[in-house]
């Protein structure tokens, strides 16, 4: 499950790199440019602040998945991410091809 969620989430940050290079943006580098990229997608209007929310849990799942806490890892805790999945990949997907069809 945990790698799921890491390899979803790292998809989507990928789809939002490959839109903002297409519009010519250019990418955070920064400390905290994972964050920023959500960020950058809500101004470019790529996804909505909503939606941006409900990723930035899979973002900081992300972290932890990353730096090595994977022997941490709770069932319980990955349960609600994994259960929101479809929900929030239906919602991207959605905005991503509005945005895409508006451009």
């Amino acid at each position: 499950m945990a790698t799921f969620l890491h390899n979803t989430y790292n998809g989507i940050e990928n789809l939002l790199k490959r839109t903002l290079r297409h519009l010519d943006v250019p990418l955070p580098q920064s400390v905290s440019s994972h964050k920023d990229l959500l960020d950058l997608a809500v101004e470019q209007g790529i996804i909505t602040q909503t939606l941006s929310e409900e990723l930035n849990a899979y973002r900081g799942f992300r972290h932890f998945f990353v730096h090595g806490y994977g022997i941490m890892l709770d069932e319980k805790q990955l349960m609600p991410l994994v259960e929101q999945l479809p929900k929030v990949w239906t919602q991207f997907k959605t905005e991503l091809m509005e945005f895409a069809t508006a451009e």
